[in-house]
């Protein structure tokens, strides 16, 4: 057997047993993740669910759609892109050939006219004006019927265009959008981090960058069910886009965790809307719908970061990432600084505190 044959049926095997062990469905979905996670050539997977196993988090649907989306997502996105640019090919090619039909109807056209204009020249009889009036007004006629239809033609193709460049812009919003909750996923964090981090290279600005984790986030999982975690998800990201500017970028960076990026914003205003986003979820009560039971409330904690002009990007990250780390190594239900951090102060290779 083929040395190459025989190492993929092994990682096929190998992520067959274990989404039996782990009770997964076995969706194309599904068995992607897995077999990239055994054969191991993303190594950015492969410690996203290291993480995740060692932390016996269970591999519900959310959990496993989030690592499709995360991991290969950009893919099917991609596909989609590449077949509306071949139908947008296609339209504007056939305009184009409508556009050079019209050309040749005029250039005939004229010809026509200097035919007839050289017949008449030097003048002519009452029977050959008459000829030449008939042949002018039908093929003017014709031109006419031509130009409605080249107008009709290139009417719809104008439409057509316009259509798939709602298309385009819709997949490409899909593409940055986290499905559950609505807000910009960690695409979208990526690219508006490069654009944040240029301006402030170009202008001098201050940036500063939040990392927020929802404290005990597991528990809501686990004593009442995934769709209750979903809400508690989405409530959280209402949150934030309501308690941040328009300018503020607040994006699901992935499970449970949520960045915001705040161009033109000093660290210790940044301290100030944390503490506000802060309250403003804890303060909320969450309330079974069917027996309107209090099942508590939902606390955050919260890490704050200032970019330094010509750091590498996963530096700037670090730094409020090991903010988050102490705040809930701390008690949670806080919000910490780069400024509170001490020289042993780092985020540890597994994971930080639920």
């Amino acid at each position: 057997m083929d040395a190459v044959v025989a190492r993929s049926r092994r990682f096929a095997d190998a992520a067959r047993d274990q989404m039996d062990r782990l009770d997964i469905a076995p969706t194309p979905e599904n068995f992607t993740v897995w077999y990239h996670y055994h054969a191991g050539e993303l190594p950015s997977l492969r410690r996203a669910m290291d993480i995740l196993i060692s932390n016996r988090q269970e591999f519900s649907p959310d959990v496993c759609a989030d690592l499709y989306n995360r991991f290969f997502g950009l893919e099917r996105q991609a596909v989609t892109l590449r077949q509306i640019s071949t139908k947008i090919e296609s339209a504007v090619s056939d305009a184009i050939g409508m556009l050079d039909s019209a050309n040749q109807d005029a250039r005939s056209y004229g010809e026509v006219l200097g035919e007839t204009a050289a017949k008449l020249d030097g003048g002519a009889s009452a029977a050959l004006v008459r000829e030449v009036v008939t042949r002018v007004i039908g093929e003017t006629r014709s031109m006419i019927d031509r130009s409605d239809l080249l107008e009709k033609q290139l009417s719809q193709s104008t439409a057509e265009i316009g259509e798939l460049r709602k298309m385009v812009e819709s997949a490409s919003r899909e593409a940055m959008t986290d499905p559950l909750t609505g807000i910009g996923n960690r695409k979208m964090f990526d690219y508006q981090m490069k654009q944040s981090v240029q301006a402030a290279m170009e202008h001098g600005g201050e940036l500063s960058l939040m990392m927020l984790d929802i404290d005990h986030f597991k528990r809501f999982n686990d004593s009442f069910g995934h769709q209750f975690g979903d809400m508690v998800l989405r409530l959280v990201a209402r949150s934030l886009m309501e308690g941040v500017k328009a300018t503020d970028h607040a994006v699901r960076y992935g499970g449970e965790e949520f960045a915001i990026l705040l161009p033109e914003t000093q660290v210790a205003d940044a301290l100030l809307v944390a503490e506000q986003l802060r309250s403003a979820v804890a303060s909320k009560t969450l309330v079974k719908k069917g027996t309107k039971e209090t099942l508590g409330n939902v606390t955050m904690s919260i890490g704050v970061s200032s970019y330094r002009l010509g750091e590498p990007v996963t530096v700037f990250i670090e730094r409020a990432d090991a903010a988050l780390y102490k705040a809930k190594q701390s008690g949670r239900n806080r919000v910490l600084s780069e400024n509170d951090l001490t020289q042993g102060d780092q985020v540890p290779g597994g994971s930080r505190p639920s």
